[in-house]
C-alpha cells in the first residue's frame, strides 16, 4: 500500500527546481534519458513518497546511489513542489 503524503505543492516552484536540479538526468519534459527513468505520468503521491524514501535512505536500487545525496538536500516543501509539477505534466 502506498503511503499517502501531502502533495499540495506549488507547481511553478517545482518547475523551477526541476529544471535546475533534475532535468539534466530525467529530461526537460521528464521523459527519461538513458538509464534515468521517466517521471512523467507518475502520481504526486508516488513522486513525493519516493523522494522522501530516498532522502531517508530507505529506498534502495540502482538509482539510490545518485538519488540519496540529491534528495538529502530537499525540504518537504520542495518535494511537494516537485511532485505537484511532475504530476501535472
Amino acid at each position: 500500500m502506498e503511503n499517502i503524503v501531502n502533495t499540495a505543492g506549488d507547481a511553478v516552484g517545482g518547475a523551477t527546481l526541476y529544471q535546475s536540479s533534475c532535468a539534466s538526468c530525467h529530461g526537460v519534459n521528464a521523459e527519461g534519458l538513458g538509464i534515468f527513468p521517466k517521471l512523467v505520468g507518475q502520481t504526486a503521491n508516488k513522486i513525493a513518497a519516493d523522494l522522501r524514501a530516498y532522502r531517508a535512505g530507505e529506498k534502495t536500487g540502482r538509482m539510490a546511489r545518485m538519488m540519496v545525496p540529491i534528495s538529502a538536500g530537499l525540504s518537504d516543501g520542495e518535494i511537494d513542489n516537485l511532485a505537484a509539477f511532475l504530476s501535472g505534466l
